[in-house]
Order: C-alpha cells, then structure tokens, then sequence
C-alpha cells in the first residue's frame, strides 16, 4: 500500500506520468520533493489502517468486540484503501485513521469498566 500509495503521489511529474508534458526536469525535481515532504507525513497512518482491517476481521470472526466498532473499522479500512488503489489518494489513510482511533479509544474506554 505504501509504495503504490507513494507511486501515485509521484506519476504527476514523473516521464511518462500524467503531467509529464506541462514539466521540465527542475519541476519534476521540485514536485518530487515537494510530494514526499508533503505526503510522507501520512504514510505512517498505513499501519493504524492495518490495525483497523485487523480489528474487523476480530469482531466478525471471533466477536471479541463490539458489532459497531467492527462495522467501523471495515469501513474506514475499506475507504482508505479503495482511494488510495482506486483514485490515487495516498493520504487517505492520514484522514481516516483518526476517526477509527476515536473510536478504538471509545471502545477500550467502554470496556475497562465492564470488567
């Protein structure tokens, strides 16, 4: 998910890539750097989204957590990856994993005091 979430943010300027022919080589440079610092910020939410996928498979197979917070995490997980493979948007998961650490927060925070 990474590398191809990382292959999308760079094929605007690469040769060949969708916008290779509104470049020039000290764009394409410039465009590179300026999407791996702005994009390699959300690459390390990958692995909250991996956490989420993981979490769904839990409550559907074992139902060791709440039906909600697996049909969350099935979601977001599904919606991060989908637009990252589907359309191209390598952040998604920078958006949507926030929303499912809510949620496990929620669920852990609900849980400490049914025991």
């Amino acid at each position: 998910m990474f590398s191809f979430g990382l292959k999308h943010a760079l094929a605007g300027g690469a040769p060949g890539g969708i916008d290779a022919s509104f470049r020039t080589n000290i764009d394409i440079e410039v465009l590179v750097l300026g999407l791996v610092v702005s994009q390699m910020q959300y690459a390390v939410w990958w692995g909250v989204i991996a956490a989420a996928a993981c979490a769904a498979v839990l409550v559907f197979a074992h139902r060791v957590l709440p039906t909600w917070f697996g049909v969350v995490s099935a979601v977001l997980a599904t919606v991060s990856i989908g637009a990252t493979l589907g359309v191209g948007l390598p952040h998604s998961a920078g958006l949507l994993a926030p929303g499912w650490m809510l949620a496990a927060s929620v669920v852990v925070f609900r849980a400490r005091g049914s025991q």
